[in-house]
C-alpha cells in the first residue's frame, strides 16, 4: 500500500490556467499562469471569489482600476500561500514576421508551461519526481483555437521536455472559471510593468508572481 501511494504522489494532476493580454507576435504579449494540483483548485476559486464584490460577473481585470487589481490579487497572494497555488508571468516576445499569431501564442504557451512546470516542481520540493500529468485551460481566441497553432501543441506534447508531461490544452470561455479569469489579472499586471507603471520587484516579492 506505501508503494502504491508513493507511487501515485508522483502524478498528482496538475491544472494550468492561462489567460493572455496584448497580442501574439507582438511586443506587448504576455501570458498569465495560475497553476496548482487539481485538489486544490476549488479552494482556491473560491478564495478568489470571495474577494470580490457579491454580485460580481466575470473579472476583466483591465476594465477596473490598477489599485483594485493590485489589491485583490495581493490578498489572493496572502490567502492561497497555504495552498499548492502558484502564480507565473511569461514574457519573451517572439517578433519572427513569418510567424502568424497563432504560431506565436503556440509556442509562447508551450515556453511558458515548460517554465512554470520546472519551478512548481521545484516549488513543492517534487525534484526527482517527473511532472507527468498537468491538463491546461486556455482563455479562448482565434488565436489559440485553430489548426496551426492545435499542431504545433500537439507536437510538443509527444516531443518537447516538459511539454510531454501535459495531457491536453484546452481552450474555454473565461467567463466560465475564476482560475481563467485569475490568470487573465495576472497577465495584465504583468502589462503594467512592461508599461512601467509597475515593477517587476513589485510583482515578484510583493504579489509572489514569478516572473519568465
Amino acid at each position: 500500500m506505501a508503494a502504491k501511494r508513493n507511487a501515485n504522489s508522483k502524478n498528482k494532476k496538475i491544472i494550468c490556467f492561462i489567460d493572455e493580454t496584448g497580442t501574439a507576435g507582438r511586443d506587448d504579449f504576455s501570458l498569465g499562469i495560475a497553476m496548482a494540483f487539481a485538489s486544490d483548485v476549488a479552494k482556491a476559486d473560491k478564495m478568489f471569489s470571495d474577494l470580490l464584490p457579491r454580485g460580481f460577473n466575470e473579472f476583466h481585470a483591465n476594465t477596473h482600476g490598477r489599485t483594485f487589481v493590485r489589491g485583490t490579487i495581493k490578498t489572493f497572494s496572502d490567502q492561497a500561500a497555504e495552498t499548492s497555488l502558484r502564480m507565473y508571468s511569461h514574457f519573451k516576445p517572439d517578433l519572427r514576421d513569418e510567424d502568424c499569431p497563432q504560431t506565436s501564442y503556440a509556442r509562447s504557451l508551450i515556453e511558458a508551461v515548460k517554465a512554470a512546470s520546472k519551478t512548481f516542481r521545484r516549488t513543492h520540493k517534487a525534484i526527482g519526481q517527473q511532472i507527468n500529468n498537468i491538463d491546461v485551460l486556455v482563455d479562448m481566441s482565434e488565436h489559440n483555437t485553430g489548426p496551426i497553432f492545435k499542431g504545433i501543441v500537439q507536437d510538443a506534447m509527444m516531443t518537447d521536455g516538459l511539454f510531454r508531461g501535459v495531457n491536453s490544452v484546452v481552450a474555454i470561455d473565461s467567463s466560465v472559471s475564476r482560475m481563467i479569469q485569475l490568470a487573465d489579472a495576472i497577465a495584465y499586471l504583468r502589462h503594467l510593468a512592461i508599461k512601467g507603471e509597475i515593477s517587476n520587484k513589485e510583482l515578484d516579492q510583493e504579489l509572489r508572481i514569478t516572473l519568465f
